[in-house]
């Protein structure tokens, strides 16, 4: 029961490790700057990716003694993606909004 529990507590920090650094920087981009009124046609705001744009997030899960971490559940914080890593402790979750 403990060995479950340290490997799902493991995984989960390995998701956070992959995920945290993206979300910083989201955290820190700076809003495109309003149009000003007198514009006769506002600029298009610049986008990082096109509209609908999905990629995805891979990985391994690893113990502290870098031993792999097979079959845990890896979940994206606040959406309802994840995936279970094989064997080897590697996984793959597509469709990630960007």
């Amino acid at each position: 029961m403990v060995r479950t529990v340290h490997r799902t507590l493991s995984a989960l920090i390995a998701a956070a490790a992959i995920l945290g650094p993206a979300l910083c920087a989201h955290a820190q981009s700076k809003p495109a700057a309003p149009a000003p009124a007198s514009a006769a046609k506002p600029a298009a705001a610049p986008s990082a990716a096109p509209a609908g744009a999905s990629g995805r997030v891979t990985g391994r899960a690893l113990e502290k003694g870098h031993e792999p971490v097979p079959f845990a559940n890896v979940i994206i914080l606040g959406t309802k993606q994840g995936t279970m890593t094989d064997e080897t402790g590697a996984f793959v979750i597509a469709g990630v909004p960007v």
